[in-house]
């Protein structure tokens, strides 16, 4: 008992404060792709079905996973069946997750547009707002936004972030200026690719305007992406960029943690990648 006492003075003493801790799965690139079409780039879907189950197991067996988001490309084709299958098998997650747009889930050749999507996903999810662009309070301290770069019309490789979406993003972070804030969005705004043509072809066509949205209260923390199918961690404009290979492909997904004291200050960020085959 005297030993307890002494350590409880000790470290009211010593103004020590016990870090908190936030934990999310990042999932992407899925590509679910549909059976009685090609696929729309020849590519090896065979195990994209096995990968996400075995992914969806995972993550279920880790309990110190508090959330997961799915960053885009869940379908190969904006398809209803194939939205139908995906959130078949999403919805076995034991726990919260949620969804933003890639370019191959809407207008994918004479699949689904944006509006019809939306009201698919909607109906097929547990978490899915109808808005392309969404924010959830992860708790006192974090706030993720769901963040639409798809284009409303044609299918396109490259991210657009429409002047709706960049007002709506200042406003919610204006809001939120007192939050740490985590974007999760298809595109990244740091590529983790070379400057090729491949890069060009994908990049985010009004990167600059985002990144002066995203830069002006300076409470955004961390961008979660997918889209080059490629792994990459990067620290620019102020914030953590964290993009992950496909799942179809190279099967991983990321698990970020974050540690942080209760005023919200960040203390510590570790993410590691997730092997998942059959």
């Amino acid at each position: 008992m005297k030993k307890f006492l002494f350590v409880l003075v000790f470290l009211l003493s010593a103004n020590i404060t016990l870090a908190d801790t936030l934990i999310f799965a990042q999932v992407t690139d899925v590509h679910l792709p549909a059976k009685t079409k090609q696929p729309i780039i020849k590519r090896d879907y065979t195990h994209s079905e096995d990968n996400l189950r075995c992914a969806i197991r995972k993550i279920n067996s880790d309990n110190n996973i508090q959330y997961v988001f799915f960053t885009g490309d869940s379908v190969d084709r904006s398809y209803k069946d194939l939205y139908e299958k995906f959130f078949g098998i999403a919805n076995y997650l034991n726990k919260p997750y949620y969804v933003c747009l890639g370019n191959h889930d809407v207008n994918s050749p004479g699949g689904l547009n944006k509006t019809e999507t939306l009201k698919i996903i909607q109906k097929l999810s547990r978490y899915h707002q109808y808005y392309p662009n969404y924010c959830i309070e992860l708790n006192n301290d974090f706030i993720a936004i769901m963040l639409d770069g798809t284009n409303d019309y044609v299918p396109d490789t490259r991210g657009y972030f429409n002047k709706t979406t960049l007002q709506w993003l200042k406003n919610v972070l204006e809001e939120n200026k007192d939050k740490k804030v985590i974007i999760f969005q298809h595109f990244p705004i740091v590529e983790p690719a070379d400057g090729n043509l491949y890069t060009k072809l994908h990049q985010v066509r009004n990167k600059h305007a985002l990144i002066s949205a995203l830069k002006k209260n300076g409470n955004v923390k961390m961008i979660v992406s997918g889209h080059y199918h490629k792994s990459g961690e990067f620290e620019k404009y102020g914030m953590k960029h964290y993009s992950t290979s496909a799942l179809f492909e190279m099967p991983y997904y990321r698990i970020i943690k974050i540690d942080y004291e209760p005023n919200g200050d960040i203390k510590n960020i570790e993410s590691e990648l997730v092997k998942c085959s059959k």
